[in-house]
């Protein structure tokens, strides 16, 4: 936790400052070729420091418990170095804060021994499922860390957060596929099933032919694509700077109806769940769509001091970075029916479950062009074989402006995303 020598150090060196300290504890296994390779455990201090001197903003950070004052100096020097920033108002103000836990009792219990226990639970798992089905990697780790934000202005934050989640690489002849699961409690192999059941269900793999079908999207990768174009869009410096396609779009419909999304860091239980962002603004409920309609940007403080507008509690740093802005937990509405049942009613379509080159995705426009990393085909309602070799090529947002239907069942897909399975009446699959 933060001294209070430290405060009174800096209230005599500076104008306003801010504090971020985090100490994190971590329980790392990791697998290689089918056995347990090694096993890693420590605790990591880290402390990062803004500082404003006569309109002037410097940073520094340090992991050296016993450099902490040199660390304020070093902000200090670094402030005097640069130049006035006329688009900085102040650090946020002290704000009352919601109850949320963040960190389970039976999380904290877990230990090495129960790590191992799942492993062998895991591998025995695999083997029963195909003799032919190898893991090339997995790692089960934890984290338990505490965080603590002071500054000048009256905050005062401190919470403790929890962690576990589980990754692996499935390999059957000359085909590979990573998955991952993250949550708050401990984890258990039910939750690692299905992933062998996806990887399995891919065989045998057989190449398409361009053409265009109605498009299943999975919770997996709905969220990687609001994950790529959304978190852009939303982004209030983005927004300012013309760069956004929500852009001058607020109170506009932009998407069908059927589609609302709301972010969230008070619900109990979600992965991004929080009391305070990381500049110490209390977390809301923010709606960014409703029924279609642009509602929201996402805010710093730095952004919305610049915007006259509040921080929506959305930024997110470490203690060696800059504060940016970025999602708490996105949760898309429900729909009414259930995946079966969207299933059961396609005739031929796509099914895509991962995709490959997120990242290549043109925030701007949100066009994109992306490899089938896991998918099926669909024929008479049930899922057929695995797809090799394809692509679908399409925009995020034109996606979205047409959505037949929206799943009543919900994943969490990984991050702060909690998703329905989306259907949209057609996508480009590009094969041979």
């Amino acid at each position: 936790m933060i001294d209070p020598k430290l405060i009174t150090y800096a209230k005599k060196k500076t104008d306003q400052f801010e504090f971020y300290w985090t100490e994190q504890e971590d329980l790392s296994v990791q697998v290689q070729n089918n056995a347990v390779d090694f096993v890693s455990e420590g605790t990591s201090t880290g402390f990062g420091v803004r500082v404003l001197l006569d309109g002037k903003l410097g940073f520094a950070s340090t992991l050296r418990v016993d450099h902490y004052e040199e660390c304020i100096d070093q902000a200090i020097k670094i402030a005097k170095l640069n130049v006035k920033d006329p688009l900085f108002k102040r650090f946020p103000s002290a704000a009352k804060y919601a109850s949320v836990q963040t960190l389970y009792p039976k999380l904290k219990q877990l230990d090495g021994d129960a790590i191992a226990e799942f492993l062998k639970e895991y591998f025995a798992f695999v083997k029963e499922q195909d003799p032919a089905l190898k893991v090339s990697t997995a790692a089960y780790e934890k984290s338990i860390s505490h965080l603590h934000i002071v500054n000048s202005e009256g905050v005062n934050a401190s919470a403790s957060f929890g962690a576990n989640s589980f990754s692996h690489e499935l390999v059957k002849g000359t085909d590979a596929l990573g998955f991952g699961e993250a949550e708050l409690l401990p984890l258990s192999v039910d939750m690692v099933k299905p992933h062998l059941e996806r990887f399995l269900s891919l065989f045998p793999k057989e190449k398409v032919k361009t053409q265009t079908l109605p498009l299943l999207l999975h919770p997996d990768a709905l969220g990687s694509l609001l994950s790529e174009a959304f978190t852009f869009a939303a982004d209030a410096e983005e927004v300012r700077l013309k760069k956004s396609f929500f852009a001058g779009k607020l109170g506009k419909q932009l998407f069908d109806p059927k589609f609302s999304l709301l972010d969230t860091a008070l619900v109990p239980g979600k992965y991004a769940s929080r009391p305070f962002d990381d500049e110490g603004v209390a977390s809301q409920d923010l709606p960014l769509v409703e029924k279609g309609v642009l509602k929201n940007y996402l805010y710093s403080s730095y952004e919305a001091g610049i915007a006259g507008k509040q921080s929506t509690g959305h930024a997110h740093r470490s203690y060696g970075s800059l504060p940016t802005v970025g999602p708490n937990n996105w949760i898309v509405a429900p729909g009414k029916d259930s995946f079966s049942d969207i299933l059961g009613s396609l005739k031929k379509a796509v099914y895509v479950k991962q995709l490959l080159g997120t990242h290549t995705i043109k925030e701007a426009t949100g066009e994109f062009s992306l490899g089938v990393y896991e998918g099926n085909l669909i024929s008479n309602g049930n899922v057929q074989s695995g797809i090799k070799d394809g692509m679908v090529v399409g925009n995020v947002f034109e996606l979205l402006k047409d959505i037949t239907a929206l799943s009543k069942d919900v994943l969490h897909a990984g991050g702060g995303f909690y998703l329905p399975y989306v259907l949209f009446p057609s996508i480009k699959l590009v094969g041979e």
